[in-house]
């Protein structure tokens, strides 16, 4: 669907997890393993990043 996890900016990580405010899933964010919501057994897909000028950016 290519939604983004948040529908305010910058409002889906808490703590140690990242929340995605559309389908009320929660993820480990050390692991992306589902840990609450609509998607047990599941994980997010790593995705390689980098720093840059101190902005984290996809790799």
């Amino acid at each position: 669907m290519g939604l983004p996890l948040a529908q305010k900016l910058d409002d889906y990580v808490a703590a140690d997890r990242i929340a995605c405010s559309w389908h009320g899933a929660l993820f480990d964010i050390e692991s992306g393993t589902c840990v609450g919501g609509p998607c047990p057994g599941t994980a997010l897909t790593p995705w390689p990043l980098r720093v840059e000028a101190g902005a984290i950016v996809t790799a």
